[in-house]
């Protein structure tokens, strides 16, 4: 574990034996609860104010910016993160990784089919698209997904309160559905149609969920151009109201996850160095509220990837 401090590199060495290594990444640890996947393709870990830095140990990182791959999450208990390995060979996916980052384990999961992980389902298991619900330290199948849930590419179960069941997103005929979901994948209630690939995810208390959107013609961008923004609206909204878009003042504007006070994590570049795809320029975390005020800039000393997602520990959270 590498770990940096306002811009001062402090490697953690293995002879620091005992209890003493032991309490002192665990505080480490517990004072970054945003993960998120660096300019490097590491897994990195940060506090609220950008000024610790802890980069894990492991295979770089798929992180999500398009297509199904979700980005890197934390587990609904805050102990585990998942993350997609950066492959360049084809087919591209084969298995996953999970890392224990209070104790530094790691381990793959092999996939049943060469596709993806769609998200977490509990603290313990995983749902694998097209295949059902896994157990992630042994692999075993728990549950077969049945034919209703084949289209849902990304999960996030539901805070405690809300009840079982998970907030996903899938493809419809004219753009993405996001929606709610139970565990046997029945009676899904849609929430919006949306055109995006990031994953949803509904805040601590379950009122909002939020989400990244693709827009075109956006006003001063060409035609064709496709602008990322946020999205969010309340659970008990009808289906047809339409959301809240929040980071139009950015040139691109991420949806990564919720805090525990129910604001929003970003990933944000304020100006594009192109109007087309892959958008060079710097990008940066950032905070902002429901109404899309700026709160806070998170100035990491390895800045986030690109459209890159990003996950924030809820201790407890299921």
């Amino acid at each position: 574990m590498l770990v940096t401090m306002g811009g001062s590199v402090v490697v953690i060495l293995a002879m620091v034996v005992g209890g003493i290594w032991k309490t002192g990444r665990k505080a480490i640890v517990s004072a970054c609860p945003i993960a998120y996947v660096g300019t490097d393709r590491r897994l990195h870990l940060t506090n609220v104010t950008g000024t610790l830095d802890v980069e894990l140990a492991g295979p770089a990182v798929d992180e999500g910016s398009g297509g199904s791959t979700p980005p890197p999450a934390w587990s609904p208990f805050g102990t585990k993160i998942l993350y997609h390995p950066y492959v360049t060979t084809r087919p591209a996916q084969k298995e996953i990784v999970v890392q224990e980052p209070m104790s530094g384990r790691q381990w793959t999961l092999k996939l049943i089919k060469e596709g993806w992980i769609a998200g977490w389902a509990s603290d313990e298991n995983v749902l694998e698209c097209h295949v059902g619900f896994r157990d992630v330290r042994t692999g075993a199948l728990l549950q077969e997904v049945p034919r209703e849930g084949f289209h849902v590419r990304q999960i996030s179960p539901l805070p405690r309160g809300v009840g079982g069941g998970f907030v996903a997103i899938g493809p419809e005929r004219d753009g993405d559905s996001v929606h709610l979901r139970d565990r046997g994948f029945d009676n899904p209630r849609t929430i919006f149609n949306s055109r995006g690939n990031c994953v949803p995810r509904v805040d601590p208390r379950g009122e909002w969920v939020g989400w990244t959107n693709e827009q075109f013609h956006r006003a001063g961008y060409p035609d064709g151009y496709l602008g990322k923004v946020i999205q969010i609206k309340r659970l008990n909204e009808a289906p047809e109201s339409l959301p809240r878009v929040l980071g139009e003042q950015f040139a691109h504007a991420v949806f990564c996850d919720w805090t525990e006070d129910g604001d929003i994590l970003a990933n944000v570049q304020e100006k594009s160095a192109s109007p087309r795809p892959p958008w060079p320029g710097d990008w940066c975390l950032v905070i902002l509220d429901k109404d899309g005020r700026l709160l806070r800039k998170i100035p990491t000393d390895v800045r986030p990837r690109a459209q890159s997602g990003a996950s924030w520990r809820k201790w407890g959270n299921r």
